[in-house]
């Protein structure tokens, strides 16, 4: 396994200009707003391929059986989407009606396939448009399952958490098909977590190994790892990804996006053969959040945001300004979220006037 500083196909600086218009060719993009999103929710909103953002809005409820909600009430989420659209503010619209208890968990590349969480019973589901399917009780929806991604045909990854004898966390990684539970194999780990699945079925997330020999006995140790077609076929070398590592995202053809924390924050693109691309090795707080099919991932690098093009940083204003979008001008842009295949991608920002703790989101979609 070999580590890589520099994209395979683009010579720094010479050759960054034309390797980054080959892959991101978009003439320019319209600028959307998101009204209503909740940044605290489990989900962060995605994009499907026809541009529509899909995710939670915040909705006022009062005290029910609703858990954690005080005497009178608070915010919850609920599934809604925002349509693409070319206007400056979109406001989002419920997905399953403004009194359904449906919140979303995930959501698939096409957008056609949503895993639901209950804010009332923690009952999971999934649905296919507005077609609802409540999981089985028996598939081990409640307690402590959660679902974290799903793929363009319904198959959902996630994990289920439970403590041992000794009173430790121990997560069992799962993946369900057809609505269906199938437990992950450990491979010598001592628990893991499924967090993504590519419309081809493989499932990446990590597993929890025990302390390397010479370290702390309570140094338990998550490692990066793939599962294809049941069996763990990757698992992150921890001389190249130190820390603790996990895969956030991958695409269909078995790119993964890696995310490290050893001191700082680190992030790593690793192919299906399982070379290793380190993304912006010269800065400690790197997090990347999406990869799409061309292999571009986005993220945030030293408090902005980027995206990597064959593993080579571009400064994500400095690309908007060169493609001649004035809106964002005084914004500070402080991380992007999401990508679809087209280019287009939903960002998180600040504005000059807003405290330190406001964030905003917004769509960026791509125009041919």
């Amino acid at each position: 396994m070999t580590i890589r500083f520099k994209g395979a196909q683009c010579a720094w600086a010479l050759a960054l200009a034309l390797c980054v218009s080959q892959t991101m060719a978009q003439s320019s993009y319209t600028v959307s707003t998101l009204d209503g999103v909740h940044l605290t929710f489990a989900a962060d909103e995605r994009l499907d391929e026809a541009d529509r953002v899909l995710g939670n809005r915040s909705r006022f409820v009062f005290q029910s059986s609703i858990g954690g909600l005080g005497p009178f009430g608070g915010y919850v989420p609920r599934s809604a989407y925002w349509a693409a659209s070319t206007s400056t503010t979109v406001s989002p619209t419920s997905l399953f009606g403004s009194a359904a208890e449906w919140s979303t968990r995930a959501v698939s590349d096409n957008g056609r396939w949503q895993a639901l969480a209950s804010t009332a019973t923690d009952r999971l589901a999934r649905s296919q448009g507005t077609s609802v399917t409540r999981l089985d009780a028996a598939q081990g929806t409640t307690p402590g399952h959660v679902v974290t991604d799903i793929n363009n045909i319904g198959d959902m990854a996630g994990f289920n958490s439970s403590r041992n004898g000794d009173g430790v966390s121990v997560d069992q990684p799962l993946v369900w098909r057809n609505g269906l539970r199938q437990s992950l194999p450990l491979n010598g780990a001592v628990g893991g977590r499924a967090q993504t699945v590519n419309n081809l079925g493989d499932v990446a997330g990590a597993l929890w190994f025990p302390p390397l020999p010479g370290t702390n006995a309570a140094d338990f140790v998550w490692r990066a790892a793939r599962w294809q077609q049941g069996a763990v076929t990757w698992v992150a070398d921890p001389a190249v990804v130190a820390g603790a590592s996990v895969v956030t995202a991958m695409n269909d053809r078995g790119d993964m996006l890696v995310s490290s924390r050893n001191g700082g924050y680190s992030a790593f693109v690793v192919s299906a053969s399982g070379q290793v691309t380190a993304l912006s090795p010269q800065r400690s707080m790197v997090l990347a959040y999406d990869i799409n099919a061309s292999g571009v991932a986005v993220g945030e690098a030293g408090g902005r945001a980027v995206f990597w093009v064959n593993g080579v940083e571009v400064d994500l204003a400095a690309h908007l300004a060169a493609k001649g979008v004035t809106r964002v001008g005084n914004w500070q842009l402080l991380a992007v979220l999401d990508i679809n295949d087209k280019g287009s991608m939903i960002v998180r920002y600040r504005l000059p006037s807003d405290a330190a703790s406001t964030f905003r989101k917004a769509r960026l979609t791509a125009r041919p």
